[in-house]
């Protein structure tokens, strides 16, 4: 395929977030939508890991579905990635515990948690 051609290039004008009509009623939609409640409410469900009262959706807005404000669609399929700023190769579990630790100046989530999963 061309670099450049229509088929590989994001269009952020023809991107549609997806909504939450969208999400399956099944054990997968029940995961989904508890990671959207500790998305958007990470202070109250998380206080152990996140004591301040910035949640996650200050910086993801629009619960993490606004193109231009580091959006979370498609985020498993760029992750693991190199972080200039750590130096290395991360995964995803290890990119939200950055955020948790430094913008939410908290803790590290289990990785093998609900949470984290959700």
């Amino acid at each position: 395929m061309q670099s450049g051609t229509a088929a590989n290039v994001f269009d952020p004008a023809a991107w549609r977030a997806p909504v939450e009509t969208e999400i399956p009623n099944d054990s997968l939609g029940a995961s989904i939508r508890r990671g959207l409640a500790l998305f958007v409410y990470t202070t109250d469900s998380l206080p152990a890991y996140a004591p301040g009262k910035i949640s996650c959706a200050n910086c993801h807005l629009k619960a993490g579905r606004q193109v231009d404000a580091a959006p979370l669609t498609g985020s498993w399929a760029r992750y693991p990635k190199y972080m200039e700023r750590s130096g290395a190769v991360v995964g995803m579990a290890d990119r939200v515990n950055y955020c948790f630790t430094r913008s939410l100046a908290g803790r590290r989530l289990p990785t093998d948690s609900r949470e984290m999963q959700d």
